[in-house]
């Protein structure tokens, strides 16, 4: 048979529970301030997407850049 727990159990339980709530939401809120710095302190060109942009040659271009004639 279960046993069934007492109020004083049941309520101690729920203390901790709390206090693990808290806690946990204390870690939280320092990580969000963590990441928060770490983005601040992060050079714009370090995650500024660039795309790369290919010359485009003419016909007469790849043929003088094949023949080594630049």
């Amino acid at each position: 048979m279960k046993r069934q727990k007492s109020a004083a159990e049941l309520q101690k339980e729920l203390n901790l529970l709390n206090e693990e709530f808290t806690m946990n939401k204390k870690l939280v809120e320092e990580e969000k301030r963590k990441f928060c710095d770490i983005i601040k302190n992060t050079n714009p060109e370090e995650i500024k997407n660039t795309i790369t942009i290919e010359k485009k040659y003419s016909v007469w271009d790849r043929i003088k850049r094949v023949l080594g004639i630049n």
